[in-house]
């Protein structure tokens, strides 16, 4: 993965909020019902079955919604945006699905049961969880604007709980709930700012973020970790086996198809000296200069091939990790302030 991959990844995760349209969406009936599940906790082992369960059950909701994402722009921020009526329909209709994924994110921990050793491993939920993102962020928005500060409370504190239970030791997860966390506290900021939100309003949106872990928030870390574990065995596994890979990162394709195994495997070896520098630093007590000092070596090619190809991700990571730690502080400011 390259930094162009690595940040694609990233800006597909950050949706924008959608802003409302307080006449047209009271003549729905869509935020009159208060809906409010009243931060209900479910004693269910893994919220990740929930999860799945809730797409497969809602599976017609779901192709619908999906639908409505293609026919219309539901990302613009225009405060004077009015929602079409087939949109409102739709989300309407969204009411049993929308009811199960608050219900999921109340489950506390998901184990999504990939692979880990699998570089290749399907990553099927990501797309699934994006899209139920954009729902929540919806119906929020159009709670918000017929005045059931209940109902978009509990949406707000659904994404953000959702961003939780992402974590993982894959890159591609860490980013993906950094983005779930960005569109959630876009929306609380939002929720907080348009008037002055009841104390019992915000209190699941305070609890999703108090629940949110200070040390490593959505387990980037484990992330690189992870990462290095696979990719360093599958390089290894094709230079031991002296033959090209079935498959390979895109990016990795070449240097592995036509180096010569003890060159891949002398590369390999500055790629896992490499990988041991980056956790030192991230843990040390100044990351930001040694993982630029890092950087800048393995962009001279002092950790070789390999190495000059993977590094650039991993410092688009940190950085990631880093305006995510930092809206995670202002979030909890903004809440403590209220």
């Amino acid at each position: 993965m390259n930094s162009r991959t690595t940040l694609s990844i990233l800006s597909m995760t950050m949706m924008v909020m959608l802003a409302p349209c307080p006449t047209v969406l009271a003549e729905s009936g869509l935020g009159n019902a208060n809906e409010r599940l009243g931060g209900r906790q479910i004693d269910e082992p893994n919220a990740a079955e929930l999860y799945r369960a809730a797409w497969v059950r809602h599976a017609k909701l779901m192709s619908a919604f999906n639908e409505e994402l293609q026919r219309t722009d539901l990302s613009k921020a225009d405060a004077a945006w009015v929602p079409e009526r087939e949109t409102l329909a739709v989300l309407r209709a969204c009411r049993p699905l929308v009811e199960d994924l608050i219900r999921a994110s109340q489950a506390g921990e998901a184990d999504w049961v990939v692979d880990g050793d699998e570089f290749f491993a399907p990553l099927t939920h990501h797309g699934r969880l994006r899209s139920s993102v954009r729902l929540l962020a919806a119906d929020a928005r159009v709670r918000m604007g017929t005045g059931d500060h209940a109902g978009a409370a509990e949406r707000i504190a659904a994404m953000l709980r959702m961003s939780g239970q992402l974590r993982g030791d894959r890159l591609i997860s860490a980013l993906l709930a950094m983005g779930v966390f960005d569109v959630g506290s876009q929306m609380a900021e939002h929720f907080i700012n348009e008037g002055s939100p009841d104390p019992e309003h915000l209190r699941p949106i305070r609890e999703a973020v108090d629940a949110i872990p200070e040390e490593d928030p959505f387990a980037m870390l484990d992330a690189i970790k992870g990462e290095r574990r696979r990719s360093t065995a599958l390089i290894r596994n094709w230079a031991e086996a002296g033959a090209p890979p079935e498959k390979a990162p895109p990016v990795l394709d070449g240097p592995l198809r036509f180096a010569e195994a003890v060159v891949v495997m002398a590369w390999l070896e500055r790629l896992d000296a490499y990988y041991e520098e980056l956790i030192e630093a991230w843990r040390s007590d100044d990351p930001p200069a040694r993982i630029a000092a890092l950087e800048q070596a393995a962009d001279a090619g002092e950790y070789g091939m390999l190495t000059k190809i993977m590094a650039p991700a991993m410092g688009v990571a940190y950085k990631a990790d880093q305006r995510t730690r930092t809206r995670i502080a202002e979030i909890r400011a903004l809440l403590e302030s209220q």
